[in-house]
């Protein structure tokens, strides 16, 4: 019996993760890559948080989704022969006592994943930043990291065109075989895909990378601003939500508010910073915050896998597995994230 055949039409990490998976359940995988300007993926920061720092709550299907997560890329990591994930604890500054009660009270409900009192601040070189900030107590965010999303991407994409499963073109109508499927996995450019894929709400995002001696490279840290050790000194920090503007490079709006964000983290360590570099791109957020995955309204044996937002490295592992099984008439679809929940709409195909 020949393997079912598909056909991935773009290759950021919420596509390249579903053709992985599929290709791993034998399915026959080519991918298409039209890479423009305003792309998400080649800016990702790649970070993995299990919980929602403005209301301290887990995040959706949290625990399933970081265990599915941890055993995709884990399984990458062999594969491919490359480290991809960054395990990394995630800590927050605790300012004023209403907070520090916001914390306590989340961290007596949820103990696996957050720590009111954490610490670690000394061995992390976090003391000089207390002192700045009038820290109360640092809380702490157990479980989080971030994947080296450029490395991993690039590694599939090696991986494929050694196999002839690579086509850096734009993916049409004319290029779909007889039987074989087709999943959307376009990101922010299915947004133009007809009425259907209008649902996205998209945003930009910039963020910064620089050199920072001695900076508190054990730890991530979020306060406006996250600050993310990329290793060698090196550090990322960001970012910005913008609703309207969607330019895809860096604006000056943007560095002002990176920087204002830099002074309240750094404090007098940001005049050691240099070699600034500035980076955006433009999230495919979904209009009620869960992702869309599920059929395509445009033809027999279309799918979507995509809206994924700033989730993308939790999230996509654990759905490309359920979208996976949907496809082989072996599952059902979440209902939160099944594109069921959308209507009946129509569209105008995928070429763009």
């Amino acid at each position: 019996m020949d393997s079912p055949s598909v056909v991935v039409v773009g290759a950021g990490l919420a596509g390249t993760v579903l053709g992985r998976t599929l290709q791993k359940r034998g399915w026959s995988v080519r991918v298409f890559q039209h890479t423009r300007p305003g792309a998400a993926t080649p800016v990702a920061a790649g970070l993995w948080n299990p919980i929602n720092f403005f209301r301290l709550i887990p995040g959706w299907r949290v625990e399933e989704a970081l265990s599915a997560m941890l055993d995709f890329f884990e399984a990458e990591e062999r594969d491919l022969g490359q480290i991809f994930l960054n395990h990394r604890p995630y800590v927050q500054p605790i300012l004023h006592q209403e907070h520090r009660l916001q914390w306590e009270d989340a961290a007596a409900k949820y103990p696996r994943w957050l720590d009111a009192d954490w610490q670690g601040a000394k061995d992390a070189g976090l003391v000089p930043y207390e002192r700045t900030w009038g820290v109360l107590a640092w809380g702490l965010v157990r479980e989080a990291g971030w994947l080296d999303v450029e490395g991993y991407i690039e590694a599939c994409r090696q991986r494929w065109q050694s196999q002839g499963r690579w086509v850096d073109a734009l993916w049409t109508e004319a290029d779909q075989v007889e039987r074989s499927s087709v999943v959307d996995a376009r990101g922010v450019f299915a947004h133009s895909d007809g009425e259907f894929l209008a649902r996205l709400k998209p945003t930009k995002g910039e963020l910064v990378e620089f050199t920072l001696p001695n900076g508190p490279a054990s730890v991530m840290i979020k306060r406006d601003l996250f600050l993310q050790p990329l290793g060698g000194d090196r550090y990322r920090a960001g970012a910005t939500f913008e609703w309207h503007d969607f330019s895809p490079g860096s604006t000056d709006q943007g560095k002002a508010k990176l920087h204002a964000g830099l002074v309240q983290l750094l404090g007098e360590d940001l005049s050691g910073a240099h070699d600034f570099e500035y980076k955006a791109g433009i999230r495919p957020a979904s209009h009620d915050r869960r992702p869309y995955v599920g059929a395509h309204p445009g033809g027999v044996n279309r799918w979507v896998f995509n809206g994924f937002g700033a989730k993308g490295v939790l999230l996509a592992p654990l759905l490309a597995s359920e979208l996976a099984a949907a496809m082989e008439g072996k599952g059902v679809l979440n209902p939160e994230a099944d594109t069921k929940r959308l209507g009946p709409f129509h569209s105008s195909g995928l070429a763009v």
